[in-house]
């Protein structure tokens, strides 16, 4: 909304009362102040949000692609153990070479079974966040040309 002050003051200016038409153009003059000043905030913060966009950061991308690849290989990785773990019907841990086998303990084993494919859509799940992520920010396609500076 754009006030016309031109006109408010050309009607203070016709006020009769001197003290009146003093304080309708002191008014008049905040006014036009806080114009000016609400003016310069918003060109400020225009400013800034064009400067922000226009920010180039590499590190973030090349993170997002090493967390693509990171959780690709471990849900590649988790679904091969978890076929092996089917097909087997057993688990060994490393650590204490304890054997849970379908058979001898089947509760232990299918939450353990359980537990292990949640993390496996966890890892497919986390893959598909980061490749849509980088499907919607992708990288300049040309690094190689000069980019236009924001004024």
């Amino acid at each position: 909304m754009k006030i016309d002050v031109g006109s408010l003051r050309s009607d203070a200016e016709k006020i009769e009362d001197p003290a009146r038409r003093e304080e309708a153009l002191c008014d008049l003059r905040e006014l036009e102040s806080l114009e000016l000043d609400t003016q310069r905030r918003i060109d400020e913060i225009n400013r800034e949000f064009k400067e922000k966009q226009a920010i180039y950061k590499p590190q973030s991308k090349i993170r997002l692609t090493l967390f693509t690849i990171l959780s690709l290989l471990a849900s590649a990785f988790a679904i091969v153990s978890l076929r092996d773990i089917l097909a087997t019907g057993s688990y060994t841990f490393n650590r204490t070479h304890y054997t849970i086998t379908v058979g001898a303990n089947p509760i232990a084993y299918w939450i353990y079974v359980g537990v292990f494919t949640l993390f496996v859509f966890l890892f497919i799940f986390s893959t598909l966040v980061f490749v849509l992520a980088l499907l919607k920010y992708p990288h300049p396609p040309f690094n190689w040309m000069p980019r236009k500076r924001v004024p």
